[in-house]
This record gives C-alpha cells, sequence and structure tokens, in this order.
C-alpha cells in the first residue's frame, strides 16, 4: 500500500510540474507539448482538479491501510519444488488483506495499529505449528473403550 501511496504522490508532482514547466520543457526539446499540458495552460482548474483528485486518491490510501495476516493452515512441504517457488515458511500465508476462508489470523494493523516485526511474526507462526502439531497428536492418539 505504501508504494501505491508513493506512485499517486509522484503522479501529483508530474502534474505540477507539466502545468509549470511543461511548455518550457517540449519547447527545448523542439518538440510540440502534450496535448493535456496545453490544455492545462489554457484552463488551470484542469491541473488544480487533478492534483486535488489524486491527493484524494493518496489519502484514502492511507485511510484504509489495512494490513492482514492470515494462515491458512498449509504448511509447504518438505518434498522436492520447482526452482520458481518459494522455500519460505512464510510462503503459505495470505498478506495486505488476502484472507482465506479458513485461514488462522496472525496480526492485523487495525487491530494493534502497528505494523509487525519479522521476529514477531515467526514467533507467532512457531507457536501456532505447535499448537497444530499438538492436535495432531491429540488426534492419533489410540482411544480406548472399556464396556461393562
Amino acid at each position: 500500500m505504501q508504494y501505491g501511496i508513493r506512485a499517486v504522490r509522484v503522479g501529483q508532482l508530474a502534474v505540477a510540474l507539466s502545468y509549470l514547466f511543461g511548455e518550457q520543457a517540449a519547447a527545448s526539446l523542439r518538440r510540440a507539448p502534450p496535448a493535456f499540458v496545453t490544455q492545462m495552460g489554457e484552463n488551470p482548474l484542469i491541473a488544480v482538479g487533478s492534483i486535488f483528485g489524486l491527493d484524494v486518491m493518496a489519502q484514502t490510501m492511507h485511510s484504509i491501510n489495512a494490513f492482514e495476516v492470515t494462515y491458512n493452515g498449509q504448511w509447504p512441504s518438505t518434498r522436492r519444488r520447482k526452482k520458481t517457488r518459494s522455500h519460505s515458511p512464510l510462503a503459505s500465508l495470505s498478506v495486505f488483506g488476502l484472507v482465506s476462508l479458513a485461514g488462522q489470523k496472525i496480526h492485523s494493523k487495525l487491530g494493534s495499529g502497528r505494523l509487525p516485526s519479522p521476529q514477531e511474526l515467526v514467533t507467532k507462526l512457531q507457536a501456532l505449528r505447535a499448537n497444530e502439531a499438538a492436535a495432531a497428536e491429540a488426534a492419533a492418539a489410540p482411544r480406548v473403550r472399556i464396556a461393562a
């Protein structure tokens, strides 16, 4: 999300620079200015409206900066994989709100108000894996019934 906000801010800067220096830059290159630069020169509200619209986009992206990490319950297997696939334990995580239906929430920026550190994510994942292993052992244990 942060890169999206930065891209919108660069767009704002490009609109402002095009409005202020677009015709001079095109003339120095011995080219005709692009149509949008000419239109902004004729009607400055186009430039102001574009900058304002891009600012609204950036503020909206910043305010809904949701960040959740969920674990989908499928740890990457240890069998051989193609080289294009990731061997990272974080490969089975859904990040940035891409939440699976069976996923367990590991961290939420909306809930905590901050981004997690990598060590915090690893610690939570290890605890989750330990709980899964304990549950699998309990399910695999033989159950004995004594009939009276």
